[in-house]
């Protein structure tokens, strides 16, 4: 009975482990095959200027009960090439299902249709009647917008039970496009513009409004837009090619519901009214008016046009994607707590190509969220944003919204449920890995044995004697092994169960409470800056999950930002003696009677020492903290001894009612509330123009003459969510960071003044056209911070004041810890107060993925428009810290912190988790090898036995020798990493002059190793590092080479694209270089001095070359940087050959013994600057992964002249270009962006590991898409603002980098890749002179990849050399 017993325990402690496992498990990929077919639309015939606009019912489509997996298409002649937008502009295509009754016989496929005769089968969104009902559609951006639905989901079909009786499903195709030869107005034509197509009445007959100037009411089907006189264009016939991808319908796929939102949408529905028409909400399209000197909005010309929506039903999104027209700028849909859903941003072409046509929409961003991570709840308030430029009139543009949503995530039923592969996306931390390991083995064992005893005890024999024989011959002395083995079981379960409660989220109730603070009264202009001490507030030991703020008044109502605008409120909490009795909420502090528990930040006492706190963006801020965090209070260890905690409200308020300038009393300026004393009694500076100084409690803003309001009773209504303490809750510590901080901290002194560091807001100073500014009129602010403590990031959050474009803070390597970006109001209801900031976006990174080390510089930066003045702004960074990441306290703890500690790749966590696997193949074959003697040999002594038993054991061990080499080589790389500083060879520069030389046979680390960094600047005798505006550090670059003489030297370069040597250099940056991240992260490094790869009777060395230019004194610092040739006086390049005409600068331009013209009078002596660069490496070992360098340019046309390896018009790679100033004439609807893509083919497939681009000043980011129009990499250059070496205002003082996660951002070989580069071309950035071009350096993207990461590779190489050395693996 105690031996069933044990055994049905131990069953159930198995199936419940196998239960949790199979929860770990990620879904598997849809196992039939997807299938494929291309299709043609209809013929239809187009001439210059002429329209097709019909819809084909039953048209050719997959049948059957299927999922479709894509939808691509394309407009292509009667010869099956693809035509150009610019001749034949593709508006929209739509494909609808319908059900048709059966038995009806159509004529021919433009047949209209008979309402009695169909269904209209709609997607799932929310406009009316059929507006937008279609299950696939876009418009130019077809192909360049990727359209695939991941597994295992797919759109359902087909389906049998869907299809009303008598009838079946068909599909109906919606073609518009639009011929633009030879158009009067091509841009005009394509927005439908009516008076170029000369309509005044709809399709229908009806006569369209006076204020209807243009949209799809003036370009329906067989209309005719104004084509040049004179112009003659064949008429030609097109059709839609699309093709689509399914597979067969099972019911291992989830389906997804399509839902299109439609920005137009004003929530109005007409019963019975199911198409366009104002009295409903989906209009479809609307206008964008051009800006002008009169715009209130703080963001330029943009047009932000938002609505609400309501999403009817809950789930997970899986896909997202915008549609827009030309003009567009980018659209987000955000959640009802401000999170973004998704955003979506166009691709404009820059060429002729098909595919990238210049000026066009050519593509648009997708997002693929991680399945699960993006829901939306039923009844959920969404917000949807379309952004256009408004330089000049869009008309009949969109802003739609397309979204999949599936009602589920995959869930596999059990642990072997899914495939085998599926565990290289599973996303849990290394401790879950271990479990499942361990899970694997320890069920590895009961099973087999258990069914083993069985077995034996049918056959009279107990093999099981046979493992204790063997464990006790290795000195195990096992007395009950099913015990052992039930107790095994069961720490493993515990041990499970534990790390699931700290992981997941907690699991005590979460409580809700709203309060108010004491009554205030305000009039037009007065204000409200008030503190309230012992302000109600949740009691206890308790975790603070959630903060929500924001003003209304007696009868409960929110009140708009343009009534009274919430400066900013603020929560701090502090102890107050017991013996106090306090009489009022509003009297004053006595010191003595309480002490302040400030927060973690770090600026002088008294200053920003909140726990909560925002601003007018307070009712659109996400403020949530995630399981399993929370903010610690009412600890009683904390409490002093005869003291209480208690907390203080702040509110200030600005009621700005008739206000003459609404702005300017929002900001607080001095003169509007007539101020020249502070709230203390002392004068103000005579520089200071506005700020909190200014706008104290009781003061008043000016109001117009006249205005009459009556003064109203408000209150600050906070609503806050909080949990019971408990030991699962891990504390978070809270840092606010301030822009304006410098550092100092005077003694004593806890309040403002120039004598301490933060100074909490400044003052914003306009743009002029002598700004030396390289971003336009953008005001960069930035300050270098220390973060005093270690830990992970849980959230961000910046607070800006209006103007504000957004913050980021960056770690000390240059890498984003969290940006933070405004969301401006666009209406009159309260949070969305049309130009406000109603919200800013917020930080979540995955726990444990940021992290900050104690001692950290960091930078903080603060971007402001400057298009006027702004006073009293701020720029401060709030941040949430832990200490740890969830982590289990079990019996397991010591064996599984090993596995807490491994960094390895996704990769090795596979490995490990696939650890309990091996152990049952190999148990299989130790229960196999003991049955088969015995059948074999069934009167065999006990010794033959345990001998078989003891082969079969040690293909056990084997395997886990396997397992733990393979894991071994996956990690982080143990052998230590080396580091040396060596100079370059002296050179000597004065005023105006150019050092542009190559050095051989440099310092640099020998022996067969893996190099890990480069680092690089410019330094003087002294050591003292030199600031870019005295020496402009335009390039460095390393390169290797193998010597056999001096004279013999073949250079070797890396696997990049261009011809010959150009940009074969192994490293090389420019003035970026010393705050751009160059680590390589484990276990990947560049191997070097490999014996195998030098040329017999060689020698590896190493080359540099460095070019610098002195601009001290120079006439036009600018310009000289760029190369510019006027002022470098130059003709001839240095080979002596003359300079083309339209050559105006670059690197033919500032070649070495050129100078720069230097200021007349200006004197400056020589000096002698150095290349100071480290190099940090490793030595070489297997564990290793090495990497390919690939070098791509934006030049590249992929040209390659045989025997040519220089830089000349016949070959590809010229590596630098011109950017020319923009005018009112340009067409992109993107502003003054120079925008330069190029097609680029990769030679090889691989892993990316690492990625930055190089840009010159100006540059203002660069991309490198795959074919699929995915992003593989974003890197953006950080732009210095002070006058210290690092942070040179106006030059390029870093890159941002990517590092992706190993494995997951895959480029085949012979994959088309996309390089964008992005310049600012405004005026200001080509000096005086309209012929001058700005030169770039567009080296825009060093990739370095890593091959043979996969496990089978590992495996491979593994075996390979455990048979080299006599070792026979496990047979199958």
């Amino acid at each position: 009975m105690a031996h069933r017993s044990r055994r049905g325990l131990l069953s159930l402690a198995m199936l419940i482990l196998a239960f949790d496992v199979s929860g770990t498990l990620a879904s598997p990929t849809i196992g039939n095959q997807v299938k494929s077919a291309t299709f043609l639309s209809p013929e239809f015939v187009l001439g210059p200027g002429s329209v097709e606009n019909r819809y084909y019912s039953n048209i050719d489509f997959p049948r059957g009960h299927v999922g479709i997996k894509s939808f691509h298409a394309e407009v292509i002649d009667d010869s099956g090439n693809p035509i150009a937008l610019h001749e034949t502009y593709l508006h929209h295509w739509v494909v609808a299902k319908y059900y048709q009754r059966r038995g009806m016989a159509e004529n021919n496929d433009k047949h209209k249709f008979q309402l009695s005769d169909y269904k209209l089968a709609r997607n799932g969104g929310i406009c009316q009647g059929n507006v937008l009902g279609q299950h696939f559609g876009l418009g130019s951006e077809t192909r360049k917008t990727d359209t695939h639905v991941p597994d295992p989901y797919a759109i359902e079909i087909g389906n049998p039970d869907e299809v009303p009786e008598g009838f079946e499903e068909q599909w109906l195709l919606n073609v518009h496009a639009i011929d633009t030869r030879g158009a009067v107005d091509r841009l005009g034509c394509t927005e439908c513009r009516c008076d170029l197509y000369n309509i005044t009445v709809d399709e229908y007959g009806q006569p369209l409004k006076p204020s209807y100037v243009g949209g799809l009411r003036c370009c329906y089907d067989q209309t005719q837009c104004k084509v040049q006189q004179g112009y003659g264009g064949a008429r030609r016939s097109l059709y839609l090619r699309y093709t689509v991808e399914w597979v067969d319908w099972d019911c291992s796929i989830i389906p997804v519901k399509i839902f299109i939102f439609d920005v137009t949408d004003s929530g109005k529905r007409l019963n019975g009214s199911a198409g366009l028409g104002p009295e409903n909400g989906c209009q479809v399209e609307y206008n964008v008016e051009s800006c002008s000197s009169a715009n209130a909005a703080s963001d330029g010309c943009i047009d932000v046009k938002r609505t609400s929506l309501t999403m009817p039903v809950s789930g997970y999104v899986i896909y997202g994607v915008a549609h827009q027209h030309t003009g567009g700028t980018g659209s987000t849909l955000y959640g009802e707590d401000g999170r973004v859903i998704c955003s979506s941003e166009p691709i404009y072409g820059t060429g002729k190509d098909v595919g990238d046509e210049a000026g066009y929409i050519v593509g648009m961003s997708t997002c693929y969220p991680e399945p699960g991570s993006v829901q939306i709840a039923s009844g959920e308030k969404l917000l949807l944003e379309s952004n256009y430029n408004s330089t000049q009139k869009h008309t009949g543009v969109m802003g739609l919204f397309y979204i999949l949503v599936a009602d589920r995530t995959p869930n596999p039923p059990n642990f072997l449920y899914s495939p085998v592969h599926i565990h290289k996306n599973i996303k849990v931390s290394t401790p879950a890995v271990a479990i499942v390991a361990l899970s694997g083995l320890a069920m590895a064992i009961a099973v087999g044995l258990l069914s083993r005893m069985k077995k034996g005890r049918e056959e009279g024999y107990q093999p099981i004697m046979a493992y204790l024989q063997i464990l006790k011959l290795t000195g195990n002395m096992v007395h009950s092994f099913r015990a052992c083995l039930l107790l095994f079981a069961i720490i493993i379960m515990a041990s499970n169960v534990s790390y699931t409660r700290a992981s997941v989220k907690s699991g005590n109730k979460i409580k809700s409470a709203t309060f108010l603070s004491p009554k205030f009264v305000l009039g037009p202009g007065s204000v409200e800056n008030r503190f309230y001490r012992n302000v109600d507030f949740p009691k206890g030991h308790i975790g603070i999950k959630n903060f929500k703020a924001e003003v209304i008044d007696d009868t409960g109502n929110p009140v708009p930002l343009h009534e009274t605008y919430l400066h900013h409120w603020l929560v701090s909490r502090y102890y107050q003696r017991l013996d106090v009795v306090e009489t009022n909420h509003e009297q004053k502090f006595k010191e003595s009677d309480h002490i302040s528990a400030r927060n973690s930040g770090i600026c002088q006492n008294g200053i920003l020492d909140q726990y909560f706190g925002l601003g007018s963006e307070t009712r659109k801020t996400a403020s949530h903290i995630p399981d399993p965090y929370a903010i610690e209070i009412g600890n009683p260890d904390e409490i002093p001894v005869g003291y209480e905690e208690r907390w203080l409200l702040n509110v200030h308020a600005i009621d700005t009612r008739g206000a003459e300038d609404r702005l300017g009393c929002t900001e607080c300026r001095c003169d509007l509330y007539n101020i020249t004393v502070s709230e203390w009694g002392r004068p103000l500076r005579p520089d200071y123009k506005g700020g909190l100084l200014c706008c104290y409690d009781h003061t008043q803003c000016k109001v117009k003459q006249g205005f009459q309001g009556t003064r109203r009773s408000l209150y600050l209504r906070y609503t806050m969510e909080w949990v019971e303490w408990d030991s699962d809750i891990i504390p978070v510590k809270i840092f606010i960071f301030d822009v304006t901080d410098t550092g100092k901290r005077l003694n004593g002194s806890t309040g403002y003044g120039p004598e301490n560091g933060c100074q909490v807001e400044y003052e914003i100073k306009p743009c002029s056209s002598s700004d030396t500014a390289v971003n336009e009129c953008v005001d960069v602010k930035r300050t270098n911070l220390t973060m005093p403590t270690a830990g992970y990031l849980i959230y961000g959050v910046a607070h800006q004041h209006t103007g504000g474009i957004g913050s980021t803070l960056y770690g000390k390597d240059g890498r984003v810890i969290c940006n933070s970006l405004p969301t401006y109001g666009e209406g009159k209801e309260a949070g969305n107060e049309a130009g406000y900031i109603v919200g800013m976006s917020t930080c979540y990174p995955e726990p444990g993925s940021i992290q900050i080390t104690a001692g950290e510089k960091l930078v903080l930066e603060s971007n402001y428009r400057r298009d006027q003045k702004h006073t009293g702004v701020m720029g401060l960074f709030y941040i949430l810290i832990a200490d740890r990441t969830p982590n289990r306290t079990s019996l397991l703890q010591a064996p599984i912190n090993l596995h807490v500690n491994m960094k390895g790749s996704t990769y090795a966590a596979a490995i490990i988790a696939l650890f309990g696997m091996a152990i049952a193949v190999a148990q299989q074959e130790v229960v196999a090898d003991l049955s088969s003697s015995h059948q074999a040999c069934p009167h065999a002594s006990r010794q033959q036995k345990l001998t078989a038993a003891a082969r079969s054991l040690s293909h056990v061990l084997s395997m886990l020798a396997f397992d733990v080499s393979c894991t071994q080589a996956l990690l982080e790389n143990g052998n230590k990493i080396k580091s040396r500083t060596f100079l370059s060879p002296e050179f000597i520069m004065g005023p105006g002059s150019v050092e542009s030389k190559t050095y051989y046979d440099i310092d640099f680390p020998r022996g067969h190793i893996a190099l890990k960094s480069f680092n690089a600047e410019v330094v003087d005798q002294a050591g003292n590092p030199v600031p870019l505006f005295e020496t402009y550090f335009h390039h460095w670059l390393v390169g290797k080479y193998y010597e056999h003489r001096p004279s013999e030297r073949n250079f070797s370069r890396n696997s990049g694209l261009c011809q010959g040597q150009i940009l074969g250099q192994y490293f090389g940056l420019g003035s970026e270089t010393r705050k751009t991240a160059t680590h390589i992260p484990d276990p990947f490094g560049i191997e070097i001095g490999n014996p195998a790869e030098i040329p017999e009777g060689y020698q590896e060395k190493w080359y540099l070359d460095v070019h610098a230019i002195e601009t001290r004194g120079v006439e036009d610092r600018l310009g000289c940087i760029e190369c510019r040739c006027d002022l470098y006086n130059v003709t001839n390049d240095e080979d002596g050959n003359p300079i083309k005409p339209d050559y105006k600068g670059g690197l033919q331009c500032c070649y070495v013994e050129t100078r720069c013209k230097v200021s007349q009078g200006f004197q400056g002596g020589k000096r002698s600057l150095s290349l100071r660069y480290t190099v940090k490496w490793i030595d070489w070992d297997s564990s290793a992964i090495p990497v390919e360098i690939f070098t791509l340019d934006v030049t590249d046309t992929g040209k390659r002249l045989h025997g040519s390896t220089g830089i000349s018009p016949e070959n590809g790679c010229q590596v630098e270009y011109a950017v020319e100033s923009c005018n009112a004439t340009n067409a992109a609807g993107n502003g003054c962006i120079d925008i330069k893509r190029n097609n680029l083919t990769m030679p090889t497939s691989g892993y990316v590991i690492y990625a930055v681009a190089h840009q010159h000043v100006g540059g203002i980011g660069s991309t490198l898409y795959g074919q699929d129009g995915n992003i593989i990499c974003t890197s953006i250059p950080i732009y210095g603002n002070g006058n210290e070496a690092g942070n040179e205002d106006g030059y390029i003082v870093g890159m941002s980098t990517c590092y992706p996660e190993p494995g997951s951002v895959k480029i085949t070989a012979g994959e088309n890749l996309t390089l964008e580069s992005n310049y600012n071309s405004t005026n200001n950035h080509t000096g005086m002179h309209e012929s001058i071009k700005v030169t770039t350096y567009a080296w825009s993207i060093v990739v370095f990849i890593g091959l043979a990461v996969t496990i089978a590779v590992a495996v491979h190489s593994w075996l390979k050399k455990r048979r080299e050395g006599g070792y026979k693996p496990v047979p199958k």
